[in-house]
């Protein structure tokens, strides 16, 4: 099936967008509420382009006590001139889940709405956006959907009726055979199982490149196994955990520490073999997560695979409570010519061996490292940290979180959004009722009234450059 491009759908949609929402899956849900206005005036002069766009949850102008009446919009943002600096372009319709970028650009959305009245649940839409005059195109309306991988215009998505392949530049939706589950990627290259088998495979031209007879793929669809590889000749999966008996552990008991063991699978790709290995770990019990081991490295040279593995519970090394990694755990070292173990080492020896796995951090600068390193923020993600580092540099000190009554912190300890541009040259902070336009090489930052339809909902801002 081919999707005619953004043009065709430009002419068709030319009307305001609002009207996506007719197009039938919304159901009964719909109701008799107004969507929201919108506005088909450009904020930038001379059809300047938007370098930021946010997507917003918002509620109707007459707000209903079960949310029935929550919609998703989508705002162009203008931070040039005296303002307005923020203008609502879109109203997608009712629903009570946002939209989210796929395909690694804010182009293309996957939004769940809710089921035709006869069923329950949700189905899904992929959208694409046309940032010159906000106008949208609907690609994909299925049961479900979601992103395999993407790369380039390319971007690989799991659909309940099949795999496809959707090209972001011509609108183009095929189906995609073979069909494949990604386990790592490095570029254009990635590792896939497919047709029951280990793979490499080509993103760029969508074809398997080579197949691996002798490494176990794993036959069911809702296993997890974790594989670091970078593109190289070795990838490794992080299997699942069991105790000194062979037996799966799924879970220990909450705050409890124990010794387990883990499958390690060493893939090595120059041979096209497989070496299994098990490896003493230190874990306690968590309430999201079953099984929360410690920290296992593992680093890899031209033959060899060197992972840390924890010392026998024997004499300074014999407390579960007092847990130090350095002392508690040692390198092994392992070839994988012969399949055998070389030596164990002390873990303070390790120089020179390169990681297997491909850290993507944020470039932090210098005169900002302290700051990002005690953010309080965390678990948010990375821009989120430097946005804290950059404002606490400048002198702005913003509210992450408030207090109850007894001082004691309660809420999420996050700014409300942060986005910043591809080339990491800029960053768009929104907090409580203002944008904070940071700009990281001249470090200079500007602060500018947000929308009062930002304040208290859920916001998600992206560059659009």
């Amino acid at each position: 099936m081919t999707i005619p491009t953004n043009h065709t759908i430009r002419r068709r949609l030319v009307a305001p967008i609002a009207a996506l929402v007719a197009l039938g899956s919304l159901g009964s849900f719909q109701s008799a509420t107004q969507l929201l206005p919108i506005s088909n005036e450009p904020l930038g002069s001379g059809g300047t382009p938007a370098k930021y766009m946010a997507i917003v949850r918002e509620q109707s102008q007459t707000p209903q006590g079960d949310w029935s009446d929550m919609q998703a919009t989508i705002w162009e943002i203008q931070l040039a001139g005296k303002g307005p600096h923020a203008a609502r372009r879109v109203t997608l319709g009712l629903s009570h889940w946002t939209p989210t970028p796929i395909g690694g650009t804010p182009a293309v959305l996957r939004w769940q709405i809710p089921a035709p009245s006869a069923s329950t649940g949700y189905c899904v839409k992929i959208l694409g956006v046309d940032f010159e005059d906000f106008t949208i195109m609907e690609i994909l309306a299925v049961r479900q959907a979601h992103e395999i991988g993407h790369h380039g215009d390319r971007i690989y998505l799991r659909t309940s009726d099949g795999q496809r392949l959707l090209n972001r530049k011509t609108g183009a939706l095929t189906p995609q055979h073979p069909e494949i589950r990604l386990l790592a990627s490095a570029g254009d290259k990635w590792l896939v199982q497919a047709n029951g088998h280990i793979c490499t495979f080509d993103a760029k031209r969508g074809v398997v490149t080579k197949t691996y007879d002798q490494i176990s793929a794993d036959p069911s669809p809702y296993s997890w196994g974790h594989v670091e590889w970078n593109g190289g000749t070795v990838a490794i999966k992080r299997g699942g955990f069991f105790d000194e008996h062979g037996t799966p552990i799924q879970a220990l008991n909450f705050s409890e520490q124990g010794i387990v063991y883990r499958k390690l699978h060493l893939w090595d790709l120059s041979r096209g073999v497989e070496h299994t290995l098990s490896v003493r770990m230190q874990a306690m019990g968590g309430s999201g997560r079953g099984v929360i081991p410690t920290e296992m490295r593992v680093e890899i040279t031209a033959d060899r695979v060197r992972y840390s593995e924890r010392l026998p519970l024997e004499g300074e090394h014999a407390s579960l409570r007092y847990f130090d990694f350095e002392r508690d755990t040692e390198w092994v070292d392992f070839d994988l010519a012969t399949g055998k173990e070389l030596s164990r080492a002390p873990l303070k020896s390790s120089a020179g061996i390169s990681s297997c796995e491909s850290e993507k951090e944020v470039a932090i600068p210098v005169h900002l490292r302290k700051l990002f390193a005690d953010s309080p923020i965390g678990v948010w993600g990375s821009e989120q940290d430097l946005a804290y580092a950059f404002l606490k540099y400048k002198g702005i000190d913003l509210t992450l979180q408030d207090t109850d009554s007894d001082g004691n912190p309660v809420g999420v300890c996050k700014f409300d959004a942060v986005c910043r541009l591809s080339d990491s040259s800029e960053m768009l902070v929104v907090h409580d009722g203002f944008f904070y336009d940071c700009n990281l090489k001249t470090q200079e930052v500007r602060k500018l009234p947000a929308p009062a339809s930002f304040t208290g909902v859920n916001v998600s801002v992206y560059a659009l450059r």
